[in-house]
């Protein structure tokens, strides 16, 4: 913030790097965008608070799977208070997740294993 002037959260981005696309989500103007998703993803993700109330731009993924391990990056872009565009774009976190067949996820930013719950079998 500069000059008493105020910045939103126009958009986030959750992307792996590994993939193309590398969009595992895209939110923009109040809603999630589809277009640049990469196909696995589609479904599976959602923020935690569409409202992105306090800066939470946490991700949820849910029926995770071995293939969704990988490097995970956060990226917020920033606009003016007069609507006047974006004005920055930074990445505010990466997360290395991993998955293990029991489907017990760890990440190195929180270090600690967390359960995923119950998996439902295949049709």
């Amino acid at each position: 913030e500069s000059g008493g002037e105020t910045y939103t959260t126009t958009a986030v981005e959750w992307t792996r790097t590994d993939l193309e696309p590398e969009y595992v989500l895209y939110y923009s103007d109040g809603h999630l965008d589809p277009y640049y998703q990469h196909p696995s993803f589609k479904g599976r993700v959602d923020l935690t608070d569409r409202e992105l109330k306090d800066g939470n731009v946490s991700l949820v993924l849910k029926n995770v799977i071995i293939s969704d391990r990988g490097t995970y990056e956060c990226r917020v872009a920033k606009g003016g208070s007069d609507n006047t565009g974006i004005t920055d774009r930074k990445t505010i976190r990466t997360i290395q997740l991993e998955v293990t067949a029991s489907g017990e996820l760890v990440d190195s930013w929180w270090g600690l294993p967390r359960q995923t719950g119950p998996r439902k079998g295949s049709d």
